[in-house]
């Protein structure tokens, strides 16, 4: 099992964990190496612009958010480059933070798991 997939059974059983970026399709939001906060969420608090682990294609990944009709999902780099529509059962976590950068806080996360935002 690979650490991507290994990543998968962490969020699953513990609800997140810290994954190391190998690619440069999110910069600048994420640059290589660094390393990336991911939390277990219900589909619902998701939204346009998210950084999501996801499944594409067969590959695990962190990509945004590019769209969302019902419970699919239009998963793009940062360029708004589409890779693909994926279900919610492909996404496995949301990116709430970069390094030391808040990309989602927890009062937000709150917000969004109340039907505030």
């Amino acid at each position: 099992m690979n650490n991507r997939e290994q990543a998968v059974q962490v969020l699953a059983e513990k609800g997140s964990v810290v994954i190391k970026c190998n690619g440069g399709s999110m910069k600048p939001l994420i640059a290589p190496r660094e390393a990336i906060h991911l939390i277990k969420v219900d589909p619902t608090v998701l939204r346009v612009g998210d950084a999501v682990f996801v499944r594409v294609g067969g590959a695990l990944q962190v990509h945004k958010i590019g769209a969302i009709d019902k419970d699919r999902y239009k998963i793009t780099n940062w360029s708004d480059w589409g890779n693909s529509w994926v279900g919610s059962h492909c996404i496995y976590g949301l990116c709430v933070q970069v390094e030391d950068r808040v990309i989602v806080s927890a009062d937000e996360m709150k917000r969004r798991e109340a039907g505030v935002i």
